[in-house]
């Protein structure tokens, strides 16, 4: 996010001159509640006009192959913190599920990413 994307450019400064809703997209995994916020406390750091970030920024915590023990209090503790309307948890699909029949786990996928756009609407 700090990056330059061009010369004194960062998506700091895109995201500020756009507007836009940001999309935090993190791991749930040992480190997710850290990554996330340190994330969210950078975008607050944008405050021109009435844009703030911190308060519009959404999070999609992405489920992965072999969960460890803080994934579902990852979950819990970022949505009471944040508010369960800013945090979406989004599924593994492993080789397994692209190989097979791919009709259930992709109505998830395209519910939850409904879900996801939605996000910016509320």
């Amino acid at each position: 996010m700090l990056s330059p994307l061009a010369e004194n450019l960062t998506a700091l400064d895109l995201i500020a001159s756009l507007h836009a809703t940001p999309l935090v997209v993190c791991p749930n995994r040992l480190g997710a509640i850290n990554q996330s916020l340190l994330v969210l406390h950078a975008l607050s750091s944008i405050d021109r006009g009435r844009f703030r970030p911190s308060a519009s920024a959404k999070l999609v915590l992405m489920e992965q192959r072999n969960l460890d023990h803080s994934a579902s209090s990852n979950l819990r503790y970022l949505r009471e913190e944040l508010g369960a309307h800013r945090v979406i948890s989004f599924p593994f699909l492993s080789q397994r599920q692209l190989a097979g029949d791919l009709r259930s786990p992709l109505r998830r996928w395209k519910s939850l990413l409904a879900e996801v756009l939605s996000l910016r609407l509320r």
